[in-house]
């Protein structure tokens, strides 16, 4: 199953999946809405309508987003994920925002790149990118 979200880039991009396997395997793969919302105070909500008990989801996630709002929504995202108990959990994020952040480059400073990649990894199955800035974020 495809998650993505309806309101952004991510959608377009997850129906061209969608449409790719389907002419190609011969499979349809369901397409939901993941639904992304904002409070009045700027927390952040999340909500799949659907029941993803045993499924392999795999959610698309749109990288023209702030990227502070696009951690969060991974992190939620997660946690929803496995809660509903879904089977296995893949990510597909196009632009790993944090990756350039893959050392330290002076002292006292965190090396965001794996503190991201710790913090999204725990119960997911993988994790598939397009951009990684250096080689050794793959270690992360």
């Amino acid at each position: 199953m495809l998650l993505a979200d309806k309101n952004s880039c991510a959608w377009g991009f997850a129906e061209k999946i969608r449409e790719h396997i389907l002419e190609k395997y011969h499979v349809s793969v369901s397409l939901c809405n993941v639904e992304f919302e904002k409070f009045r105070n700027k927390e952040i909500g999340v909500h799949v309508p659907i029941n993803m008990r045993n499924k392999d989801i795999y959610f698309i996630h749109d990288s023209s987003k702030n990227p502070q709002d696009w951690w969060i929504e991974i992190l939620l995202l997660k946690d929803l994920l496995i809660r509903a108990d879904a089977k296995e959990i893949t990510f597909i994020l196009p632009n790993l925002f944090y990756s350039r952040q893959d050392r330290k480059h002076k002292a006292r400073v965190p090396i965001s790149a794996k503190a991201f990649a710790d913090s999204i990894s725990g119960g997911v199955s993988r994790i598939i990118t397009m951009d990684v800035h250096a080689p050794q974020s793959q270690g992360f």
